[in-house]
C-alpha cells in the first residue's frame, strides 16, 4: 500500500496512530453529535438489519429524500455477519463505526501516499499529523452520515486530482470527478460543486486542443455520472416501489421548493458566524490559522497556484453554505480534508529548511523555526487531545446508558413475560427524545417510544413491524409531514412504560415522569450545558491541574463545568 522504503519513522508512527483512532478509538468512545443520524440513517439501518427502528418523514414515499441505496453497501457488510452469529446485537453498532473508521483510514491513507509521490515525505508526513489531531474528523468519520461519507470519498478525488497534476493522467482526472459523483449522488448532491474548480480548471488548460481532450474527457466523465444516476435511481427506486430520484428530491426540497412553512429553515437559523465558531471548536486555531497563512503564500509562490482548484473548493464551499440561514455543523464535512491539506501546504513551506538556513551563520534561524515548529506541533496535539476528551467526557452519556441495557435484558425480559402477556420492553423518553443514540444500542425486544414533553414539533414513527420490510417501506406512514407540525400520534401511552431515561434536572410542565422521584438502574454524567462555561463544555482540562489551588481558583472565572446524571429508571 506504501512504500516502505519511501517512509521514516515518524510516519510509520503517524500510520500506526491513525489506525489506532480510526479502527478502535474513535468506533467505541466517540458522541453521536447530531440526532439527524440517529433518525435518518442508524434507526432506517437497524430496519434493515433487525426489522425494527423509528421512520422519520423523509423516509415517507410521499417526500422520499433519504436513499436507502446510501445504506445498503453497510447492510450488505454487516448482514451476513450477524446472520451467521459472528456478529452479535450488542455489537451491531461499533461493528458499524469500525467499518466507517476503517473506510476513512484507507482513505486517509491513499491522500498520504499521493502526497508522498506529488510532493514529498514532510509534506504527506504534516498532513497526516494534522488529520490524526483534528477533533472533527476524529467524530465525523465515525458517523453515518452522507456528509461524512462524502467528507472522505472527497480525500480520494483529491488524490486522483493530484495525481492529474502531476502525471497529466486523464483517467486520474477521471477518477477524480467520478468520486465527487458518487459522494453527490449516492451521498449529498450538494457535493458536486465541489467538481466546477476541477472542471473549470482542466478546461482552460486544454483549450488549446477541445476536441481531442475536453470534449471526449467531458463525454467520458459524463457516462461515468450517468451510470452512477442509474445504479442510484434503479436501486432507490425498486426499494421504494416507484421512480425515486431521491438525489432531486433533496435539493428540490431545500432549494427549489423551500418557502416559509416547508423547507429546511424550518428548523431554525443561525447567524453568518456559526460556522466560524463552528471551526474553531473542530480544529485547532494553528490548523486554521495554517489556512490563512496559505491563501497569504499563494500569490508569491508559482508552485502552489496549481493547487488553486483545491483550494477555491474552501471557500466556495464556505461561501455556499454561510450564505444560507439554515446552518449545521455536519454542512461543512466535506471540506474537513481541505482545511487539513492546506494547512499542511503552509507549514511545510514555512519550516522547510532551505541551503541558506542551513548554513553556520544562520544556525539562530534556524533554532527559532526549530522552536517555534516544536511549540505550533505541541500546542495542535494539546488543543486536539483536550476538544476530543470533552467530547467523550462530556457528550456520550446516552451510548453509554443505553448500551447497558444489554446488561439487563434477561432480568427484564423474564419479569415482564412472567407478569404480562408479551415480552416487548417499552423503553420511554420524553424531552431527551433527541438524545436517543440509536435502536441499534437496544436489545432485540426492547422499543423507544416517546411520552409527552414540552417538545411540539414532529416525532419520528415506527417502521410497521407487521409486514414484510419492502411493504412497510412503500406504505405512507400515518401523521407525516413536512412542516414539523406536531402529531399526536407518535405519542405512547405513559402508563405501558416499562423504562424511562431521563436527565437528573428540573421537568417541565407538560413532562409526565418526575426523575427525582424515581430509582435509577444505571447512570453516567452528562454535561450540565446551562450552569457550564463554554470553555468547560468546549474543553476538558485534567484533573490534577484544576485541582492545584492557584489554578482553580484563577481558571473558576472562565472554566467551570458541572454535570447531571443521565440515567434509565424503571417503571415495572
Amino acid at each position: 500500500m506504501i512504500s516502505n522504503h519511501k517512509l521514516n519513522k515518524t510516519s510509520v508512527l503517524l500510520v500506526i496512530i491513525l489506525f489506532i483512532i480510526r479502527c478502535g478509538i474513535a468506533p467505541v468512545f466517540s458522541l453521536i453529535s447530531d440526532c439527524d443520524e440517529t433518525y435518518n440513517y442508524l434507526d432506517p439501518l437497524n430496519f434493515l438489519l433487525r426489522g425494527f427502528g423509528k421512520e422519520t418523514w423523509e423516509y415517507s414515499p410521499v417526500y422520499s429524500i433519504r436513499s436507502w441505496a446510501f445504506l445498503l453497501p453497510f447492510y450488505s457488510i454487516l448482514k451476513p455477519l450477524s446472520a451467521i452469529g459472528l456478529l452479535p446485537s450488542d455489537l451491531l453498532f461499533f461493528s458499524l463505526r469500525f467499518v466507517l473508521g476503517a473506510f476513512s483510514a484507507l482513505s486517509e491513507i491513499y491522500l498520504f501516499k499521493q502526497l508522498l509521490t506529488t510532493f514529498n515525505l514532510t509534506q504527506a508526513n504534516w498532513w497526516l499529523f494534522l488529520q490524526i489531531f483534528n477533533p472533527g474528523w476524529f467524530h465525523a468519520c465515525v458517523e453515518l452520515l452522507p456528509s461524512s461519507f462524502a467528507m472522505i470519498l472527497l480525500l480520494l478525488s483529491t488524490g486522483h486530482f493530484l495525481k492529474y497534476l502531476s502525471t497529466k493522467s486523464t483517467v486520474s482526472f477521471i477518477n477524480s470527478l467520478i468520486f465527487v459523483f458518487i459522494a453527490g449522488i449516492l451521498g449529498w448532491p450538494f457535493v458536486l460543486l465541489i467538481a466546477v474548480p476541477l472542471v473549470l480548471q482542466y478546461v482552460v488548460s486544454k483549450h488549446k486542443c477541445f476536441f481531442t481532450n475536453v470534449f471526449k474527457t467531458g463525454v467520458k466523465s459524463l457516462i461515468g455520472l450517468f451510470l452512477i444516476i442509474f445504479i442510484v435511481l434503479t436501486i432507490d427506486s425498486i426499494i421504494y416501489g416507484k421512480i425515486t430520484p431521491v438525489f432531486y428530491n433533496i435539493v428540490s426540497y431545500n432549494v427549489l421548493q423551500a418557502n416559509e412553512e416547508t423547507g429546511p429553515n424550518i428548523f431554525g437559523v443561525e447567524p453568518w458566524y456559526y460556522y466560524v465558531l463552528n471551526l474553531v471548536l473542530n480544529f485547532p486555531i494553528l490548523t486554521l490559522l495554517g489556512v490563512v497563512g496559505f491563501s497569504l503564500l499563494v500569490p508569491f509562490d508559482h508552485n502552489l497556484i496549481q493547487i488553486l482548484p483545491i483550494f477555491s473548493q474552501l471557500f466556495i464551499w464556505i461561501g455556499v453554505f454561510i450564505s444560507q440561514p439554515h446552518k449545521e455543523e455536519r454542512f461543512l464535512y466535506p471540506i474537513y480534508g481541505l482545511i487539513t491539506f492546506t494547512a499542511s501546504l503552509f507549514y511545510t513551506k514555512i519550516f522547510q529548511n532551505n541551503a541558506t538556513t542551513m548554513q553556520s551563520n544562520n544556525r539562530l534561524q534556524l533554532t527559532i523555526k526549530s522552536f517555534v515548529k516544536l511549540f505550533s506541533i505541541t500546542a495542535i496535539i494539546i488543543q486536539s487531545l483536550l476538544r476530543i476528551y470533552a467530547l467523550i467526557n462530556n457528550y456520550t452519556a446516552p451510548i453509554g446508558v443505553y448500551f447497558h441495557l444489554f446488561d439487563i435484558q434477561d432480568i427484564l425480559t423474564e419479569y415482564k413475560t412472567n407478569n404480562t402477556d408479551n415480552s416487548l420492553i417499552n423503553v420511554c423518553v420524553g424531552r431527551e427524545w433527541y438524545h436517543f443514540p440509536t435502536s441499534l444500542l437496544l436489545p432485540d425486544n426492547f422499543r423507544i417510544r416517546y411520552v409527552p414533553s414540552g417538545f411540539d414539533g414532529l416525532l419520528p414513527g415506527d417502521f410497521n413491524e407487521k409486514v414484510d420490510k419492502l411493504t412497510s417501506i412503500r406504505s405512507i406512514p400515518p401523521g407525516m409531514n413536512n412542516a414539523n407540525r406536531f402529531d399526536a400520534g407518535k405519542i405512547f401511552d405513559h402508563k405501558d412504560c416499562d423504562l424511562y431515561v431521563d436527565i437528573s434536572s428540573t421537568i417541565g410542565e407538560k413532562d409526565i415522569f418526575n426523575p427525582q422521584n424515581m430509582n435509577a438502574i444505571y447512570c453516567e454524567k452528562f454535561i450540565d450545558i446551562e450552569n457550564s462555561k463554554l470553555l468547560g463544555r468546549a474543553f476538558t482540562l485534567p484533573t490534577p491541574i484544576t485541582d492545584l489551588p492557584t489554578v482553580a481558583k484563577n481558571l473558576n472565572k472562565i472554566y467551570h463545568v458541572e454535570y447531571k446524571d443521565y440515567c434509565v429508571y424503571s417503571l415495572l
